[in-house]
């Protein structure tokens, strides 16, 4: 990476607008870019709540091209299925009546994962950090700049993990090109919970 053209510093929610458009763009099968931008911004405010979370973005002349961010976020999925439920259900409801299967099968996917997941992810998750998602500008990936921005938010921001033994992620089985950038970055297979493989690294 061009020291010069990129330059990577820590998210603040200043950030948020610029946070939801990569998001909802580059990753349009998350289940919160299919609900939509409310709930995504509802997530990115309490997330910059909590103090041991943080995120990192790789600006490009100023201009956010990608971000990642670390952290926890059960207590923050909780808080949004309750004060968010009437949306959730109305953008379910909607994807059924207009048919988009894909979208459906997508709720139904997660929600069942969620119930298979819950305790054994707290186990794995305690004494541990998260990253949580990575996401690219659409026209900034394929150039390596994912790897740039994950190699070097662990390096430069290695203090930030020095409570934690490791930083845990996870990505569907199928998605097979994720599962090569993480374990070309050092992130071991743990274990794999429907559908989902977790991988770690340890800090």
């Amino acid at each position: 990476m061009n020291s010069n053209e990129y330059k990577i510093e820590t998210l603040e929610l200043k950030n948020c607008n610029e946070i939801i458009e990569i998001w909802t763009k580059s990753l349009p099968e998350n289940l919160k870019s299919i609900i939509g931008k409310e709930i995504i911004n509802n997530y990115i405010q309490k997330f910059f709540k909590i103090k041991e979370n943080f995120g990192c973005g790789i600006f490009k002349s100023n201009e956010l091209i990608g971000f990642i961010l670390f952290g926890k976020d059960n207590i923050i999925i909780e808080e949004i299925k309750k004060e968010k439920f009437k949306l959730i259900i109305f953008s379910f409801f909607k994807n059924l009546f207009l048919l988009k299967l894909n979208k459906i099968l997508n709720y139904l996917d997660v929600l069942i994962f969620l119930l298979l997941s819950k305790n054994e992810e707290k186990i794995m998750m305690e004494g541990n950090c998260e990253l949580l998602i990575i996401a690219i500008k659409n026209d900034q990936q394929n150039k390596g700049i994912g790897s740039d921005l994950l190699r070097d938010s662990l390096k430069i921001f290695k203090k930030n993990f020095l409570n934690y033994n490791y930083i845990y992620v996870k990505t569907l089985n199928r998605s097979e090109r994720n599962l090569h950038f993480y374990k070309r970055n050092k992130f071991e297979v743990q274990k794999s919970i429907f559908g989902r493989v977790y991988l770690k690294f340890k800090t």
